[in-house]
C-alpha cells in the first residue's frame, strides 16, 4: 500500500522534529534537566497516557534505587512518543478506513 503526506501533514511533521531538536539541545546545553519524575510526567502528559506508555514499553523507567526509590522518565523519550503516539492512531485509522 503506498501513502502519501499532503503539504498540512509534511508541516506538523517538520514542526514537531525541530521542537525535538530544540527540546535535545536545550538537554545536553543543561538548560533543562535530562529527566522527568513521574509526577513531572504525569502533569504534562496526564497519567493514563504515561501509565499506558510505561505499560507498552514505549518508555523506560530508571530507578536508582530498591523498591522505594523515586523513578525517573527521560524526557526526549516522553517527548518522542508524545510526538508519535499520535501519528500512529491516526494512522491506524486511517488504513483501516482505506481498507
Amino acid at each position: 500500500m503506498e501513502m502519501t503526506l499532503d503539504a498540512r501533514q509534511i508541516r506538523i511533521l517538520m514542526q514537531d522534529s525541530m521542537e525535538l531538536g530544540v527540546k535535545k539541545t536545550l538537554v545536553e546545553l543543561g538548560l533543562l534537566t535530562p529527566y522527568l519524575s513521574k509526577q513531572q510526567a504525569y502533569k504534562m502528559y496526564g497519567r493514563a497516557q504515561v501509565d499506558r506508555w510505561l505499560k507498552e514499553k514505549l518508555i523506560g523507567k530508571i530507578k536508582d534505587g530498591t523498591n522505594t526509590s523515586s523513578m525517573r522518565l527521560s524526557r526526549m523519550e516522553l517527548e518522542m512518543v508524545a510526538k508519535t503516539s499520535n501519528r500512529m492512531s491516526w494512522y491506524t485509522n486511517y488504513v483501516r478506513e482505506e481498507d
